[in-house]
């Protein structure tokens, strides 16, 4: 075999990998000199190919498991194995073998994969060794990444000049990679290596490591590691190293390893006062990453709370799970049992719960059974108390639903967030930040609101907190829907509408984002899909009251209107009526419920009630002081008057408009009063606003808006501009999201990171948009993603 390597003949003939367990089965079975001799003049070695790439490797998966392999799942095999033929060549068999159909979700089965040809060729190579150096290689194997000579020599009891020589044996036989730590030369040999030591001396081995690590002081993280694969003992130490490893994994962002040690410190079997601590961390964990286990986990954590302050705490994580879980009602009922369950306790965590109560309860539609509640709140709320950011924050939410003026609204608002950002409490938590960036969003203060919203993703980015990311994310999303920025919104939006379209039970985060994403498509001239998806939208039961429902109904109105189905529209958005007035929101800051179903109204036969709810949306915005709601009023004043009344009420809708940063409800507005002034045969005057409305709608990339405003301008006899979209206009809402972030200097794994994709997915995303941009470096993003000067 050797001679013939040597002479290259084994190429043609058999793999690398054949030849190479032939060989070391030969040498396996020679005496000592023997095996030096053959070592000596292995030419073996040569023969090794050198590694596939990711393409390579791609076409190998699809020749092993067929044509379905999807590109994410064999670049997850490429990683795995580094491109080794014989490596990537078994793992594809062992997983064509486990019906492993190769798509992107599959990439986890690869994890723990060990493929028996190559366990088989890693312990034909370690049969050739001393019964000491197959001992270190399995203390390497547990060791890593900490598998220094002393610390082998301690777990294994062999002498640290024999580790030495054990250690330089395996190296020769190519199994380890380094020695100052001692590594495999591939994770795959390591796996080999551990899969063969058998359960319960494998469980001891690393008991031993962990005790070892911890003695020499290593982090936590490190001897954690080990105490993972150990058998409960029902020690204490254990249970506290695990939970001050979850402690670390949750500052840095990793909340499904601090599930794992959590889980893991559980099975110990620990104390009650222990196992509600556990508990209560595991379920806020497992609450971040979705799990179903959440609060079912602090639901037990409560029911073990003995103290007022642990079950406050309880009780609001449990109901701010539930909340986002879309079981409001459920939620409530706990916040109410918690409060009279800790009545006499600390004054100030009391409070904060009952903040929190109200908060759901107004986004329930449950404004009226609660406001005797809301009313003796404040007053029982000391001014400097940690609790008064929460209550301020949810009072401000509330006055604003039952149109309270803005400056009102607008000053407890800020002072909540003053307060918040000023508080350095424990148990200020992020759903206080929530209710005043709301407010802030429906009073028009969106410049502030996006400010508070990217704060909030960033610092939920850096911790890891996913569910606090999505909740921003979608918040900031509709916000810049309601700015005009279209682009920036559907980019805020995407990561969350396969779950909110195909999920059975939408969350609060993916009814905002599914809301939004109704929106744009009406925006983007889209009727018949925005009318669907608003139609067919799953709706947890305890958001079937709330002011979510009744802006998806008024979306899919808004749809129907657009499409001049009056009868429809009137039916869809006279749903939204009954929801907001059970619920008890009379603002009309929110959406304007009141002038789309005047218009639809006066469509259909009801122009006296149309015009009669026009009148009371304007007396409403009047009271409340909002440009926004002021425009919609008066323009559906002056669609329904018609004549020179209504275009007064056109023209000074346009002018409310032109106040707020309502963009693309001015350019509708503009739209409808050049239409107007051109069927009253005032075609100069009609140019303006009719070019007006077309810049517009090219700015914010509303196609409905440009289109029909084409329309009437090539109706005037004058010659617009083209609408073809170019430049930043051309991206996707994913390439203007990871364009955004790299202009901003974030390397493509912080992007991935932060966006919770892969790097390989930032970088195509870069690769089109530096295509579409005509730009071919990343230092040319900043200028190319500016918005060009009027």
């Amino acid at each position: 075999l050797v001679l013939a390597a040597r002479a290259g003949e084994l190429e043609r003939s058999f793999p690398f990998a054949v030849v190479r367990q032939l060989f070391e089965t030969a040498v396996s079975r020679t005496d000592g000199r023997t095996r030096e001799r053959l070592r000596a003049a292995d030419g073996l070695e040569r023969l090794q190919p050198a590694p596939l790439s990711p393409a390579a490797v791609d076409r190998l998966a699809r020749t092993v498991l067929g044509d379905g392999v999807e590109r994410a799942f064999t670049d997850a095999c490429h990683t795995a194995t580094g491109g080794t033929p014989f490596y990537a060549t078994e793992l594809l068999r062992a997983l064509a073998r486990d019906r492993v159909a190769g798509t992107a979700g599959d990439a986890e089965a690869i994890d723990g994969v060990t493929p028996r040809a190559v366990i088989d060729a890693t312990l034909a190579r370690l049969g050739r060794l001393s019964a000491e150096a197959r001992a270190v290689a399995e203390a390497v194997a547990v060791l890593e990444p900490n598998a220094e000579l002393r610390w082998i020599a301690a777990l294994t009891g062999v002498q640290l000049d024999a580790v030495g020589a054990a250690v330089d044996a395996l190296l020769s036989l190519r199994l380890l990679g380094s020695v100052a730590p001692c590594r495999f030369a591939h994770p795959i040999l390591r796996s080999a290596v551990e899969c063969e030591i058998a359960p319960a001396r494998r469980g001891r081995l690393h008991l031993d490591a962990a005790r070892l690590l911890a003695a020499a002081e290593l982090p936590v993280d490190a001897v954690a590691a080990h105490l993972l694969h150990t058998p409960p003992l029902g020690e204490p130490w254990i249970v506290s190293t695990l939970r001050d490893a979850a402690v670390r994994a949750g500052a840095r962002g990793a909340p499904a390893g601090a599930v794992e040690y959590l889980r893991r410190a559980l099975a110990e079997r620990p104390t009650t006062r222990v196992r509600h601590a556990l508990l209560l961390e595991l379920g806020r964990a497992e609450s971040q990453l979705r799990l179903p286990q959440a609060t079912e986990h602090l639901r037990e954590a409560l029911a073990l709370a003995d103290r007022p302050n642990e079950v406050g705490v309880a009780g609001l994580w449990l109901s701010q799970a539930l909340f986002h879980a879309g079981a409001l009602g459920e939620a409530l009922q706990v916040l109410d049992d918690v409060v009279e369950r800790s009545e006499g306790a600390g004054a100030d965590a009391l409070l904060e719960l009952e903040a929190y109560l109200l908060s759901i309860a107004g986004v329930a539609g449950r404004l009226a059974e609660t406001a005797e509640r809301a009313a003796s709140l404040e007053a029982r709320t000391p001014s400097g108390s940690t609790a008064a950011s929460a209550v301020h924050a949810t009072l401000a939410f509330r006055e604003l639903l039952c149109g309270a003026p803005r400056q009102q609204v607008r000053e407890r608002a800020e002072r909540a967030l003053r307060e918040i950002r000023r508080s350095t409490a424990a148990n200020s938590h992020l759903s206080n930040r929530q209710a005043p960036g709301v407010t802030l969003v429906y009073i028009d203060e969106l410049d502030s609101a996006i400010e508070l919203f990217t704060e909030l993703l960033e610092a939920a980015a850096r911790a890891g907190r996913r569910q606090a990311f999505e909740m921003f994310s979608a918040l900031r999303g509709y916000t810049a829907r309601r700015r005009g920025d279209l682009a920036d919104a559907a980019a805020d939006i995407e990561p969350l509408l396969g779950a909110a379209l195909t999920g059975q039970s939408p969350d609060f985060s993916q009814l905002v984002a599914l809301t939004t994403h109704v929106q744009l498509l009406i925006d983007d001239g889209r009727l018949s899909a925005a009318e669907e998806r608003a139609r067919s939208a799953p709706m947890p039961a305890g958001f079937e009251r709330g002011f979510i429902v009744a802006q998806l109904r008024h979306a899919e109105g808004a749809a129907q209107l657009a499409q001049g189905r009056f009868q429809d529209a009137a039916a869809t958005l006279s749903v939204a009526r009954e929801l907001c007035e059970a619920g008890g929101t009379s603002t009309p800051a929110m959406f304007p419920w009141r002038a789309d179903l005047a218009l639809a109204l006066g469509g259909c036969g009801g122009h006296d009630e149309g015009v009669s709810l026009a009148l009371t949306e304007l007396r409403l915005a009047d009271e409340c002081d909002l440009d926004r709601a002021r425009g919609h009023a008066l323009r559906a004043l002056g669609l329904l008057a018609g004549g020179q009344d209504g275009l007064r009420h056109l023209e000074a809708s346009v002018q409310a408009f032109s106040r707020s940063p309502a963009r693309v409800e001015h350019g509708w507005a503009s739209y409808h009063y050049g239409a107007a002034l051109r069927r009253a045969r005032r075609r100069l005057d009609a140019r303006a606003p009719l070019d007006q409305a077309l810049d517009i709608g090219l700015r914010c990339g509303a196609k409905l808006l440009t289109e029909r405003s084409h329309e009437e301008l090539n109706a005037l006899g004058a010659r617009p501009r083209s609408v073809t979209l170019s430049g930043v206009d051309s991206l996707t809402a994913s390439e203007r999201r990871v364009c955004r972030l790299a202009a901003e200097g974030l390397r493509n794994s912080d992007i991935a990171q932060a966006l919770f994709v892969s790097t390989r997915t930032v970088e195509t995303h870069l690769a089109h948009a530096y295509r579409k941009l005509d730009i071919s470096s990343r230092g040319e993003l900043s200028r190319a993603l500016v918005e060009p000067a009027p």
